[in-house]
């Protein structure tokens, strides 16, 4: 059965920590809590935390006066062997902004199947503050279904609007909007990896995307550089 799936490559090791984070109107951290399943029991999230709360941050502001903000911190690092025998933890990336709390898998369009067609769209996801999404917008496709694009387009913006769900950022108590990025492939198989894309990996999941949504705007500012960070 054919399907849909978020993308994430397989040549890339890296590992995203996804953290609910409170500044108080100082950018000083009030709450971080890490979302994973394995909460207090996963090492490398409660090193990550240690880090996390000596990094400075710059809230979101009401009438330009900073206020105290309710975020999501998504972390991606990779685990990697140092010159000894240790493991070390290099931090990727770090963003804020909205987080994902639902992402139901778009049907694959049927009049596409016997073309035997996959493809991948990268979808920019308008989020309202009430989490749902509002508008879909579309950064890249695979050029191969340029002739069927409309089709793809399609069933990403009805799974979106009609499923999708995000926890918005808050400023002073007040939910505002935000922008989210996410790669998804429509495979034949309806299993990951693709056929057409053997070296990277997708959810196989029927239900939910299973990689992390990327927010591109958010009312937080992380002022510390942690891009190529490394942690013992």
């Amino acid at each position: 059965m054919a399907g849909a799936a978020l993308a994430s490559g397989a040549s890339d090791p890296a590992m995203s920590f996804v953290f609910r984070m409170s500044l108080n109107a100082g950018g000083k951290i009030t709450a971080l809590d890490y979302t994973g399943k394995d909460g207090n029991d996963n090492p490398v999230a409660r090193k990550l935390e240690l880090v996390i709360r000596s990094w400075d941050f710059v809230p979101g502001k009401v009438d330009g006066v900073p206020a105290q903000t309710d975020t999501t911190l998504i972390v991606r690092a990779v685990l990697r062997k140092s010159s000894g025998e240790s493991i070390e933890l290099g931090i990727i990336d770090a963003h804020t902004g909205p987080a994902a709390e639902r992402l139901v898998q778009p049907g694959y369009p049927s009049q596409d199947l016997a073309g035997l067609i996959e493809a991948r769209l990268i979808a920019v996801a308008s989020v309202g503050a009430n989490g749902r999404v509002t508008k879909v917008e579309f950064a890249g496709t695979s050029p191969m279904i340029d002739t069927n694009r409309k089709a793809f387009e399609a069933a990403v913006v009805e799974a979106a609007k009609d499923y999708w769900r995000f926890r918005p950022e808050r400023v002073s108590g007040h939910a505002v909007a935000g922008r989210v990025s996410l790669p998804i492939d429509f495979c034949l198989s309806g299993v990951a990896p693709c056929a057409r894309v053997k070296d990277e990996a997708v959810a196989s999941d029927g239900t939910m995307l299973k990689s992390v949504p990327i927010a591109l705007d958010s009312q937080v500012t992380l002022v510390t550089p942690v891009a190529g960070m490394t942690l013992e």
